[in-house]
């Protein structure tokens, strides 16, 4: 994956992301340099990929009663 020169000012513009480490570069690049808009543009796979979504098994427990 390439980043713009505004997300990977100094550092890797390229990622290859089939390598978890570089993966995880590519994550805290957009965290610390991106802007709002980069954050679900560049990350929302990523992360759908890393951390899939969990479904509750069953209803969720009430508190306080």
């Amino acid at each position: 994956m390439e980043l713009p020169l505004h997300v990977a000012w100094s550092g890797m513009p390229s990622y290859d992301m089939g390598k978890p480490r570089q993966r995880m570069g590519l994550y805290r690049t957009v965290r610390h340099e991106g802007l709002r808009d980069d954050l679900p543009h560049y990350l929302k796979d990523l992360l759908l990929q890393m951390w899939p979504a969990r479904r509750p098994r069953g209803p969720s427990p009430r508190r306080g009663r």
